[in-house]
């Protein structure tokens, strides 16, 4: 950092001695000093391309993704051509909501990098933003395809299948993600849940989704956020095992903590599905 101070002592001129010190600083998470120094680079090199995207990737690290969307719009302008820029410019467009054009991104980075198993999953998360159920199966099972062992890539890829319809198929994939990870809760929930819920009767097992919820009420806790939807998942795990006594305190329970945390649509949901099992049913998606 002292170098490029003294260089600009010498020459306060110096967009890239800015630009470097605006980097030495990130290093030592100084994040505000240095978002000053790469606005100062650019306002002194307005042309170079590289300072724009230095000072994207640092706003878009801050949580200013919209600006860091602009400074990305700036560098496209400068140099549409620019190496390494575009896999940087998707994942923006997609936190700043726009998944179709951060889907063009990531599909002309995969030209150049055909075999990179997590721009095909950030593509797949784009399309699935998009509505493209089908495409983003694919995406997600070519993350898979080259790297089996990510249990984000399976997780992601059973939801898909889930979406699809395809029961049988997302719960193969959620069981093997939770092979890799069996501490990722979202996953255990989607598992528990399609175990009990799927409107495919051969794929559903009571027995094995109560082992799957109550594990996951174990490890999520009374105070977690999601401990509704996992009471949710347990009702119906429950109650796919015949298991009615449990259910209707379990589901009360569930209404309890929505109400409590003023979620009153989750709550109306519960009361109906509390009315179903007090009738000795249990619940099942449409086919």
């Amino acid at each position: 950092m002292r170098e490029y101070r003294s260089a600009l002592r010498i020459d306060p001129l110096d967009g890239t001695s800015r630009c470097e010190l605006g980097r030495a600083l990130v290093e030592q998470g100084r994040d505000v000093d240095a978002l000053n120094e790469y606005r100062e680079a650019i306002r002194l090199r307005p042309g170079y391309v590289r300072f724009h995207i230095e000072l994207a990737n640092l706003l878009d690290k801050t949580g200013a993704t919209k600006e860091a969307l602009t400074a990305f719009e700036d560098a496209i302008r400068l140099d549409p051509d620019y190496p390494g820029f575009r896999r940087d410019l998707a994942v923006v467009l997609f936190k700043s909501g726009k998944p179709s054009e951060a889907a063009i991104q990531f599909r002309r980075v995969l030209i150049d990098e055909p075999n990179n198993a997590e721009l095909h999953n950030q593509l797949g998360r784009a399309l699935a933003a998009m509505g493209d159920k089908v495409a983003a199966a694919d995406a997600f099972s070519r993350a898979v395809d080259l790297e089996p062992s990510k249990a984000s890539y399976r997780a992601n890829l059973g939801l898909a299948h889930e979406e699809l319809g395809r029961a049988a198929e997302a719960v193969f994939q959620y069981r093997e993600s939770f092979k890799i990870d069996s501490q990722n809760p979202s996953v255990m929930n989607a598992l528990a849940k399609l175990l009990s819920i799927s409107s495919d009767g051969a794929v559903r097992n009571g027995s094995e989704a109560v082992r799957w919820a109550e594990r996951l009420c174990d490890m999520i806790g009374p105070d977690h956020p999601g401990h509704p939807e996992a009471l949710d998942t347990l009702a119906a795990a429950y109650a796919e095992a015949g298991r009615f006594r449990e259910v209707v305190d379990v589901a009360q329970r569930a209404i309890h903590y929505a109400k409590s945390n003023k979620r009153l649509d989750f709550a109306t949901k519960m009361r109906a599905r509390l009315a179903l099992y007090q009738a000795g049913r249990a619940y099942h998606v449409a086919p």
